[in-house]
Formats: structure tokens, C-alpha cells, sequence
């Protein structure tokens, strides 16, 4: 629950500033405390402390993990996550048994994610950029699991960093 949860709190609230959003947050430390005081003013959104994956996963219509670190799986039994869900881990750890049994698994790059240990086992697996650009299908049905690996490519973070800077 630091920066890279922060950010993508805001983005998530840029983009959907009138939908109600349920916001759960596994408790570590005070970190998830900090967190809910730090976005207290979005009038939008309600904060659940948690203590486990399991209630944490329950019904979420999408998982988003930003842990730096992670010893092995988060959460063993796959059937927790609901059908229909998008699980995006920013730091691509603690998921790796959801590539077995997802339904699609998107990377901005395939490049980033062919070495993990079970790319050749994934069911359907296709980049971000093709989906945008219509060449493949992203979401299909309401019941698909989805699991989105989005590392990051160095073009995006030059291209960022040019507009920041021609705004100086």
C-alpha cells in the first residue's frame, strides 16, 4: 500500500470519478489505515481493512496487487476468484498459479513474461497492444478470469518522461 498503490488509486479514481467503488485492502502493518486516511475525501469510494487473501478476493471484480515482494502463491485455491475477475499484480508476484487456470493472460510484452515458469501452459495469451488495436479479442464473455502482467516498457516511460519535461 505505498506509492504504487497510491497511483494507482488516483488513476482509478481519475477514470471513474462517479462510480461507486468498493476498495478492500489486505492489512499490513498500519499501511492500510494510512491509506484509507490518505484518500478519506473521496466521496466515491469505501475502504474495507481485511485480514486475509481469501476475504480479499471474495467477489472482487478486480484484484489489483502492488507487493514488491511475495514468498511463493498469495492464495492457493484459484476457485476464490470469481468468475469474470481481472487480477492485475503491478509487480507480477504471488499469481502464478492463476496462469494455469485463467481463462486469458494479457503482458504488454510477451518478451517480459515468456520466462515464467508456466507461459507455455497458459490458455490463451496475447499483448495488451494487440487488444487495443483490435488484432485479438481482449474480454469475451462476463465469466472469463483474466489475469493482466503490465511490467512495462522503457518507449512508454521515454515518452513520459519527454512530455514532463517539455511541460518544464
Amino acid at each position: 500500500l505505498g506509492n504504487t498503490a497510491k497511483a494507482t488509486m488516483k488513476c482509478l479514481h481519475s477514470i471513474l470519478p462517479n462510480e461507486k467503488l468498493v476498495v478492500r485492502l489486505l492489512k499490513y502493518k498500519d499501511q492500510a489505515e494510512r491509506f484509507v486516511s490518505e484518500f478519506a475525501g473521496l466521496s466515491n469510494v469505501t475502504f474495507e481493512i481485511v485480514e486475509t487473501m481469501d476475504t480479499l478476493v471474495d467477489g472482487a471484480d478486480v484484484v489489483v496487487s502492488c507487493i514488491t515482494d511475495a514468498k511463493g502463491v498469495l492464495l492457493e485455491d484459484t476457485t476464490k476468484f470469481k468468475p469474470g475477475v481481472l487480477v492485475v499484480p503491478v509487480h507480477t508476484r504471488g499469481f502464478q498459479n492463476c496462469d494455469l487456470v485463467f481463462d486469458k493472460v494479457f503482458a504488454d510484452d510477451t518478451a517480459h513474461v515468456q520466462g515464467f515458469k508456466y507461459f507455455s501452459q497458459f490458455k490463451q495469451f496475447g499483448e495488451i497492444g494487440n487488444v487495443l488495436l483490435g488484432n485479438i479479442r481482449g474480454r469475451e464473455s462476463d465469466e472469463e478470469r483474466i489475469l493482466s502482467y503490465n511490467i512495462g516498457l522503457g518507449l512508454h516511460d521515454v515518452y513520459f518522461s519527454q512530455k514532463i519535461f517539455d511541460k518544464l
